[in-house]
């Protein structure tokens, strides 16, 4: 997610392997964050670019034990993890006056709403890989 005319950028990670990849793709230097650390559902690492001076932030929940969460959980867990994204945006602006409450609240709504999209994407790919490898088990039984 580009940040649009604020600096930056968002990426939401639901595997470890996609994590790498990702982290691989940005040319990202040094030891690479753990995925999730022990004893938390989700976590977001800021990035800071010296090449572009935009700060990149990847938020990273695990797929599968999200596909065990509601709907109402996952947006909880999504919205606590885009407030720190926003603490972290509205840092790397480095403003003497923090942007107003209404603007604050449409930056998490915003960032919130991707995080919800970019699952339902994932999920929705899932649940497609799980029948396609169902109907392959019947078809297998079949012969």
């Amino acid at each position: 997610m580009d940040f649009g005319i604020l600096p930056g950028t968002m990426t939401v990670c639901f595997s470890e392997g996609a994590y790498k990849r990702y982290m691989k793709s940005i040319n990202f230097q040094g030891e690479l964050p753990v995925f999730i650390p022990p004893g938390a559902s989700a976590c977001v690492s800021f990035l800071e670019s010296y090449e572009r001076f935009d700060p990149t932030f990847v938020l990273r929940i695990d797929g599968v034990d999200a596909l065990a969460r509601t709907l109402p959980e996952l947006s909880a867990l999504f919205t606590h993890e885009c407030v720190h994204v926003w603490q972290g945006l509205k840092e790397s602006l480095r403003e003497k006056e923090p942007p107003g409450k209404e603007i604050e609240a449409y930056a998490i709504q915003v960032l919130t709403l991707f995080c919800i999209q970019s699952w339902e994407a994932y999920a929705a790919a899932h649940l497609e890989k799980q029948k396609k490898l169902k109907a392959a088990k019947r078809k297998a039984v079949a012969f």
